[in-house]
């Protein structure tokens, strides 16, 4: 029972708080917005509106200075802090942020519980552990799983 203003306000404002905070506590905010879109179906218009299509194409009609959350015009906004975390580079704030797409047919909340405990040591315990594809080689017959370097290995100390 809140007003979409309110709710437009502090999800705007979480996703602007995305852009800012470390990784392993980007999935828990966007993880979080999306909630907020699930049990606030009238805030979803911040997804589907592009930047542009404001008054101004410039300008973001979000007032990030304003005190009151009702008057900071967060729901004529557009929620362009997402989009631009599906271009993070790291493989799971991507795809936390992707699961925006699929909000108009999957209609339930998401669990932040495993979230909610996640650090840097854990997430590098992660990426050691995640399997590396594999990608096919000119001649295709072969098939590659070394991550790309750019620099040669040494075989002897003084070369």
């Amino acid at each position: 029972h809140l007003p979409v203003n309110l709710v437009a306000s502090f999800a705007k404002r979480l996703a602007r708080l995305a852009l800012l905070i470390p990784q392993y506590d980007q999935c828990l905010i966007i993880t979080f917005i999306y909630n907020l879109c699930i049990r606030h179906p009238q805030i979803r218009i911040m997804i589907d509106r592009q930047p542009s299509q404001s008054t101004d194409p410039i300008k973001d009609n979000y007032l990030s200075e304003e005190i009151d959350p009702n008057k900071t015009n967060a729901i004529d906004s557009s929620l362009w802090e997402i989009e631009t975390l599906t271009h993070h580079h790291h493989p799971d704030v991507a795809t936390c942020a992707l699961a925006f797409t699929s909000l108009r047919k999957i209609n339930s909340e998401r669990d932040i519980h495993d979230l909610l405990e996640i650090d840097y040591d854990e997430m590098f315990e992660h990426d050691i552990n995640r399997r590396i594809r594999s990608r096919k080689t000119k001649d295709k017959t072969k098939t590659t799983t070394e991550c790309p370097i750019n620099y040669n290995v040494t075989v002897n100390l003084f070369d």
